[in-house]
């Protein structure tokens, strides 16, 4: 990772200054174009492991990296959380138009739903483990196409990720939501938390938003419990949520179903749902949640 930091030297009439001991934006803008040209030329000259990516650290807990592809918000979510980031945007911003600029005379390209930029690949490829060949499955791709990246990477896995990546991208139709299968591919691999970082709306299979799960609560009334040790929960785990909630039963049953949903390990929380809902007789809640769910689930092809 390249980092660099650019300060003001200091000034004899500082009155004349409108932000105190802070770089112009005219300047920050020049090194930052300056930089991003020089670093793509050395990406592309076949260096392995290369790969350009803008990062702004996190402030939370997890001490993770956000992608910044554009300057152009002033806080970018982090989990049910924000990260302020207006310096940035003000020092930054509008590098954006300038990109703008320099592309009008290019012909529009319409990219597909979801698009996965390279930088996203780049991400993916680097928190990725040993496991990346079954992670290729769950994208999608046949095991043989799998093996075939990796023979011809020759076990070099920081080339293997992205190409068979870019494998994936460049086979799927336009009408897929790219985002949205990388994401469930990602939380069915046990990436929950990467999958969160880069999408934060309902990624698909049977996934249960927090608004379907209120819809469970708003109905369920004093079938909760019964619901709670259907779905897996102990009486002492039910008991604390009782007490910890014990102004409002609607509050209760909302932190069970969330608490339970977090404690999933694969995505089809719809179908586990359902059979316990009918375990408690309940089938009126069931028919409710699946005409609100609707049609989202989304059943990715096989790429050979």
């Amino acid at each position: 990772m390249f980092k660099t930091t650019i300060i003001r030297l200091n000034i004899i009439n500082p009155t004349r200054i409108t932000k105190k001991d802070e770089p112009s934006p005219r300047v920050c803008k020049e090194v930052l174009d300056f930089l991003e040209t020089e670093l793509k030329i050395f990406c592309q000259s076949g260096a392995r492991g290369i790969e350009l990516t803008r990062y702004i650290a996190c402030e939370c807990s997890d001490a993770h990296m956000h992608i910044v592809r554009k300057f152009d918000k002033d806080v970018l979510p982090c989990g049910s959380n924000g990260l302020e980031v207006t310096r940035y945007r003000r020092l930054f911003g509008d590098d954006v138009q300038r990109s703008q600029d320099r592309s009008q005379a290019q012909p529009a390209v319409t990219k597909p739903k979801g698009f996965v930029d390279d930088a996203i690949i780049a991400t993916v490829s680097y928190e990725m483990n040993h496991s990346w060949k079954r992670f290729g499955v769950r994208l999608g791709l046949t095991w043989a196409r799998v093996n075939k990246v990796c023979a011809e990477e020759r076990q070099h896995t920081d080339k293997a990720i992205p190409k068979m990546m870019l494998y994936w991208r460049n086979h799927l139709d336009s009408e897929t939501h790219q985002l949205k299968v990388l994401c469930t591919a990602l939380r069915q691999h046990g990436y929950v938390r990467l999958a969160g970082q880069l999408f934060q709306g309902d990624i698909g299979e049977g996934h249960l938003s927090d608004t379907d799960m209120l819809l469970i609560a708003d109905r369920l009334g004093t079938d909760w419990k019964p619901l709670g040790i259907n779905l897996g929960l102990t009486h002492l785990q039910i008991q604390q949520i009782e007490q910890d909630f014990s102004l409002s039963m609607v509050d209760a049953i909302l932190e069970l179903l969330v608490r339970w949903r977090k404690g999933q390990e694969d995505e089809n929380h719809l179908a586990k749902m359902s059979v316990a809902l009918c375990a408690i007789g309940r089938e009126d809640i069931k028919s409710k949640l699946q005409t609100h769910y609707g049609s989202r689930n989304y059943i990715g092809k096989v790429i050979k």
